[in-house]
C-alpha cells in the first residue's frame, strides 16, 4: 500500500517537474 503511494507521488512529481521545465 505505502508503495503504491510512493510510485503516484513519483508520476505527480516527474509530470510537474515535466511541466515547470
Amino acid at each position: 500500500r505505502l508503495q503504491l503511494i510512493r510510485q503516484q507521488r513519483a508520476e505527480a512529481a516527474k509530470k510537474r517537474e515535466e511541466e515547470k521545465a
